[in-house]
């Protein structure tokens, strides 16, 4: 689910979550998505709050493409959690 970005590669153990958590999306040109669907930066807390009130339990997976400016990657998590959502993560990819 979701968009297509290129994520970086680490070694890493994989995250197992009972609930399927929400996925933000960061392309290279700076276009963010809640799943598969573009928001804007300054809307993407209250919609993401208004999805976790219904399932507070759920994880939000920032997805950003390796190229994106690390700037860039925290600003969308420093948005989210001066929201109030916390439980936040980031998505990388297994290293070959």
């Amino acid at each position: 689910q979701g968009v297509d970005v290129s994520l970086p590669e680490v070694e890493t153990s994989p995250i197992v979550d009972a609930v399927e958590p929400l996925q933000v999306s960061i392309k290279i040109n700076g276009d963010v998505y809640v799943q598969s669907r573009k928001v804007s930066l300054d809307v993407l807390p209250a919609r993401l709050k208004a999805i976790t009130r219904l399932r507070p339990e759920t994880m939000i997976l920032i997805r950003a493409d390796h190229r994106v400016p690390y700037g860039q990657v925290m600003e969308v998590m420093a948005s989210l959690q001066s929201s109030g959502l916390t439980n936040v993560g980031l998505v990388t990819q297994p290293q070959k």
